[in-house]
């Protein structure tokens, strides 16, 4: 199965109330792609090769949406003991 056939029977499996953010990640970038993707329910579209920072920038905006907390993308310093 494919990736955008798997978000459109998500979407008919699932009830309307229930909020999962699906991140696309593709080597597929048209404008065509891109828009199908998006049209099929996909909430964020990344091309590969994946760069780090835009995927931890998508998954920080995804929780953000869903009401939890939101994650920080600055290192975090290290426990002292």
């Amino acid at each position: 199965m494919g990736g955008l056939r798997f978000v459109s029977e998500l979407w008919m499996t699932q009830p309307s109330s229930v909020n999962v953010p699906v991140v696309t990640i593709s080597a597929r970038t048209s404008e065509a792609v891109l828009r199908t993707a998006l049209e099929s329910g996909v909430d964020e579209y990344l091309p590969k090769p994946v760069n780090v920072i835009a995927l931890l920038t998508v998954l920080a905006h995804a929780t953000v949406r869903m009401g939890l907390e939101q994650i920080s993308l600055a290192p975090s310093a290290p426990a002292h003991p």
